[in-house]
């Protein structure tokens, strides 16, 4: 992953959450007086990015929170389990913030009241502050394996490669560069159904995500078992966000300035929607890193 937050970049008291998640013990603390959540006073802490309430649930197993006043909502076993949902949170902790000491996490369902609408809106209206806070961000692709989403990122990384050489500086020189690759049989197809298959997860088409992806494009992905992907690519550690954009952004670009031609042999209808894949997923508007941009990919949620 990239370099977390400069740790001396302070939250004002107001900024700091209501609430946090002690993951070793799963209880969640208010904050008290000196943004203190139980003994521990203005503790570092993760966010995880995922998406649930289109599959909440009336009744059923639900993660097991100690401290709040509120049940958390059960959600449907079909798009992810308890279990699942308890493997995620731990080794966001003892894994991967292992190294930074962070037992905390910000978590909805855990930190937000899901009763008091009142206390919720407030929370819910101080999210940015909250996300841009926290010391590791995480995404929850909760529909990926690992082993599915580790293919995925490198069959984005190939086409990426294929399109561009790595060579993106682009000049007068670049444009009216047709990709020999995009000439090849069956690989416009090929690129097609890689994208669609890496952004059939849920958590692509929640408008809630693409503004949490906006506040933190450095965020890890993390597989269903809560795996933070390594490609092993030279020049790539861990998997975050930032990767994809700025691959899936530069085959859009290319693609853009490559001139349509009826002799060429290429199938345009099929690149034209390898381009739309790529932006009604949000990810060519995410590059530009401009609020108005992301908004602008609000309307594909």
């Amino acid at each position: 992953m990239e370099k977390p937050r400069d740790p001396l970049n302070q939250l004002p008291e107001s900024q700091w959450p209501r609430r946090l998640l002690h993951v070793p013990t799963m209880t969640s603390y208010q904050r008290i007086e000196g943004n203190t959540y139980g003994s521990h006073k203005e503790p570092p802490y993760c966010i995880l990015s995922y998406t649930w309430g289109r599959w909440q649930s009336k009744e059923g197993p639900a993660l097991n929170v100690w401290g709040t006043t509120w049940r958390v909502p059960p959600v449907q076993h079909m798009h992810f389990s308890v279990e699942d949902f308890q493997r995620v949170l731990q080794r966001m902790t003892s894994e991967h913030g292992a190294g930074l000491n962070i037992a905390h996490v910000w978590l909805d369902v855990a930190c937000i009241d899901q009763e008091v609408e009142s206390v919720k809106m407030q929370e819910v209206g101080r999210q940015g502050p909250i996300f841009v806070g926290a010391e590791l961000p995480f995404i929850w692709l909760s529909r990926h394996s690992t082993s599915d989403l580790e293919n995925y990122l490198v069959q984005i990384h190939k086409v990426f490669m294929d399109v561009t050489g790595n060579n993106i500086a682009w000049g007068p020189e670049a444009v009216g560069d047709v990709p020999t690759c995009i000439q090849q049989t069956g690989w416009l197809d090929s690129a097609i159904n890689t994208f669609q298959g890496f952004l059939s997860d849920p958590w692509f088409s929640s408008l809630w995500t693409l503004q949490e992806a906006y506040l933190r494009l450095e965020a890890g992905l993390l597989s269903r078992e809560g795996t933070l992907i390594d490609i092993n690519v030279p020049g790539y550690s861990l998997m975050t966000l930032n990767h994809v954009i700025r691959w899936a952004s530069d085959i859009y670009m290319k693609l853009l300035r490559a001139p349509a031609s009826q002799d060429d042999g290429v199938d345009w209808l099929k690149i034209h929607r390898l381009m739309q894949i790529i932006q009604e997923a949000g990810l060519y508007s995410l590059s530009s890193t401009s609020a108005i941009a992301a908004y602008s990919a609000a309307r594909f949620r």
